[in-house]
C-alpha cells in the first residue's frame, strides 16, 4: 500500500518527526510512503531527511486558491496514492475532497485545539461536516483535541494520541550527562532550564521570563532551542528575557539537532504554552528522566499522570515562579526519573501509535475495495 502525506513545509515540528521516526516500521508492514508539502522547497528543511528514510517527496506550493485545486488533482494522479492522509489544516477541505473524488481513503489528523470563533468556526464546521459526508475518517492526536472537535466543531474523530521516537530519547547515563553539561559550558552547581520551542505566541515563553524576573534565587540558566525569528513574537519575548537576565542567564540557542543532549544536560524542563494539540517535546523531555513542569492547558494536561506527580501550573507568573524556587525533590538517575521515562514510553511510545495508523489505512482501504 502506498500512503500519501499531505503537510505544510517541513519543518522540525510534530508530525513531521513522527513520520520520521517510524518509516522503518510502516515499510515492515509493507506501507510505502509519500509526502506532499504545500511549500516552496525552500521551507522545507527537513526534506533530504524524508528522503534519506524512504519517502517520495513532492513540493505543491500553493500559488492560487483557484488554480490549486487542479493541481492538486493532477498531482495526486501523477503520484498514485493507494490512500491519503492529510495533515495540513490550509486548504483541507479541498484537499480531502480531491482525494475521495479520486476514489482514495481519506484520513484527516487534526494536530491542534482550533479555537476558531465567529464565521470561520461556522466554516469550519460546515467544512467538517462535508468532509465527513464524503467519507473521510478524522483522527485526534489527543484527548484534548478529540473533546474540542466534539464540541466546538460536532465531529466525532477516532483518537490515536501522538508518540516521540522512543528509541532515541531516554534516561542518560551519568557520564553522558556530565559530557552534556561539558558541551554547554554548564558549571557544577549552574541549574539549567531547557525551554524548547520556536518564539511563537502560542508557546508563551514570555511567562517564564517573568516569573524568573520575581526570582532572586536560585539564579537559572535558560537554554532556549528553536526558531527565535519569528517578527511577530521575538522582540517581545527577547524584552521579557532582558528583564530575567538582571539575575538569571538566558542563552537562546537557535534551531539544534542536539536536543536531547540539551534535556540530557538540563535539570528542569519548562512548557508553558497557552494550548497545544499534545505536547510531543514534553514527552520528549519526560523520556530522558527530568523534573517537568507544564501549564495547566489543553494537550499538556493529557499528560498529567506519566509526566512526574506535579499538577499543571495555572498561566499565572507568581505561580510559576514558586514553583521554579520549590525545592521539590526529583531523582533524576533514580526511580522517579525512570518511573516518569517508563510511563511515557508505555503510552506514547512509536510502534504504538504506527500500528494504530497502519491498521487504520489497512481498515479504510479493505472497506473502500468491499464498497467498490
Amino acid at each position: 500500500m502506498k500512503v500519501l502525506h499531505v503537510l505544510g513545509a517541513l519543518r522540525r515540528s510534530g508530525a513531521e518527526q513522527m513520520l520520521l521516526c517510524t518509516s522503518a516500521y510502516q515499510m515492515s508492514r509493507g506501507i510505502d510512503q509519500q509526502v506532499m508539502s504545500l511549500a516552496a522547497p525552500s521551507e522545507s528543511v527537513l526534506a533530504g531527511r524524508f528522503q534519506s528514510v524512504g519517502f517520495e517527496v513532492e513540493h505543491l506550493p500553493v500559488s492560487s486558491r483557484f488554480r490549486f485545486p487542479l493541481e492538486f488533482w493532477r498531482e495526486l494522479k501523477l503520484m498514485g496514492p493507494d490512500c491519503v492522509h492529510i495533515h495540513a489544516e490550509r486548504l483541507s477541505l479541498i484537499t480531502q475532497l480531491c482525494g475521495r473524488l479520486a476514489g482514495k481513503p481519506v484520513v484527516r489528523t487534526i494536530h491542534a485545539t482550533f479555537e476558531f470563533k465567529g464565521l470561520l468556526r461556522y466554516r469550519k464546521t460546515l467544512e467538517r461536516k462535508i468532509s465527513a459526508l464524503a467519507g473521510v475518517q478524522f483522527v485526534a492526536i489527543s484527548r484534548s483535541v478529540q473533546a474540542n472537535e466534539e464540541l466546538r466543531f460536532r465531529t466525532k474523530p477516532a483518537l490515536i494520541e501522538n508518540w516521540f521516537d522512543d528509541q532515541f530519547f531516554r534516561l542518560p547515563t551519568e557520564a553522558e550527562r556530565r559530557n552534556a553539561r561539558r558541551d554547554l559550558d554548564l558549571h557544577d552547581g549552574e541549574t539549567a532550564i531547557a525551554l524548547v520551542g520556536n518564539c511563537a505566541q502560542v508557546k508563551n515563553h514570555v511567562l517564564l521570563f517573568d516569573a524568573l524576573a520575581q526570582l532572586d534565587q536560585p539564579p537559572f540558566t535558560v537554554l532556549h532551542v528553536g526558531d527565535d525569528s519569528d517578527e511577530s513574537a521575538a522582540p517581545s519575548e527577547r524584552l521579557a528575557a532582558s528583564r530575567a537576565s538582571n539575575t538569571h542567564t538566558v542563552r537562546f540557542l537557535g534551531p539544534r539537532d542536539d536536543v536531547r543532549e540539551i534535556l540530557w544536560a538540563s535539570d528542569l524542563y519548562v512548557m508553558c504554552s497557552l494550548a497545544e494539540g499534545a505536547g510531543i517535546a514534553a514527552m520528549e523531555a519526560a523520556a530522558t528522566g527530568i523534573r517537568c513542569i507544564l501549564t495547566d492547558v489543553p494537550g499538556l494536561r493529557d499528560l498529567s499522570g506519566v509526566i512526574g506527580a506535579e499538577p499543571g501550573i495555572p498561566l499565572e507568573k507568581t505561580l510559576l515562579a514558586s514553583a521554579l524556587s520549590s525545592q521539590a525533590p526529583w531523582d533524576r538517575s533514580g526511580e522517579q526519573g525512570a518511573d516518569q521515562a517508563a510511563a511515557v514510553k508505555a503510552r506514547h511510545g512509536a510502534q504504538r501509535g504506527a500500528e494504530e495508523y497502519a491498521g487504520l489505512y489497512y481498515a479504510r482501504l479493505t472497506r473502500g475495495r468491499r464498497k467498490g
